[in-house]
């Protein structure tokens, strides 16, 4: 994410700076430096809260991206192994089914991971911004950020309900899967692959139901980032999307 530097508004601290010149020697770059530190540092923060936010939002759209790919990789492993007209070689394309399930379990480990960090970090912004509505002189002012605070609220709310039933989904399926390369551990052949047709049908629906969990959360994702990204982080993203439609009307 492209990072932004918040402007100094130089009418307010060039008479400041002049005001300490008078008392003292010529402030020095340090006195500049600390000068911003105490005057901007409470502002600032708030800022780089909701940019925090936005990159744990990120880290979950992107691991629950890869979730889907992982799943996806699992099934079709299976698929290939239980193919009535599968003729490859049988060890090898189990060792491959094994595999994939390891990887799906690592992958489903690491949406876990980040879903923590983004809900105790979207409890710290909007409690922040809660608190900070008691701050507006105008009551325009404090009723129209209390309505883009709750548009931001039901932003992040959709993720959160949608990213932790596509995690028990997926933590469900890569059980499932495991245990059916357990059995097929010990009886890999047509009639043990014959038994499990029911089951893999089964896997089958489920995968293609955490497939939509993880679309609903992407989605719900993406539309965060797209409503609450700080001014200029989405630009180059804009511009080229512009450049691609106007290819495309060429």
């Amino acid at each position: 994410m492209k990072r932004l530097s918040i402007a100094k508004p130089l009418a307010f601290v060039l008479p400041a700076l002049l005001a300490l010149s008078a008392c003292s020697s010529v402030p020095t770059a340090a006195d500049v430096s600390n000068f911003f530190d105490v005057g901007f540092g409470k502002k600032s923060a708030g800022l780089d809260k909701v940019d925090d936010l936005l990159d744990r939002i990120e880290r979950v759209h992107v691991e629950a991206e890869l979730s889907q790919e992982a799943s996806t990789a699992a099934m079709q492993a299976l698929g290939t192994i239980c193919d009535p007209e599968f003729h490859g070689e049988a060890l090898e394309a189990y060792e491959e089914f094994v595999k994939t399930i390891d990887d799906s379990e690592k992958q489903a480990d690491k949406l876990r991971k980040s879903i923590g960090p983004m809900k105790k970090t979207a409890e710290s912004v909007f409690a922040a911004w809660a608190s900070d509505l008691e701050g507006f002189g105008s009551a325009e002012m404090r009723q129209r950020s209390q309505a883009r605070l709750e548009q931001t609220r039901q932003r992040y709310v959709a993720i959160s309900t949608s990213v932790d039933p596509a995690l028990w989904a997926y933590d469900a399926l890569n059980n499932d899967l495991r245990d059916h390369a357990l059995f097929l551990s010990h009886d890999f052949n047509s009639g043990s692959i014959a038994d499990l047709g029911s089951e893999v049908e089964s896997l089958n629906r489920d995968a293609e139901g955490l497939s939509k969990r993880l679309d609903k959360c992407l989605d719900a994702a993406e539309d965060y980032i797209r409503s609450s990204a700080l001014r200029g982080q989405l630009q180059g993203q804009s511009e080229d999307e512009d450049s691609a439609e106007d290819s495309s009307e060429r």
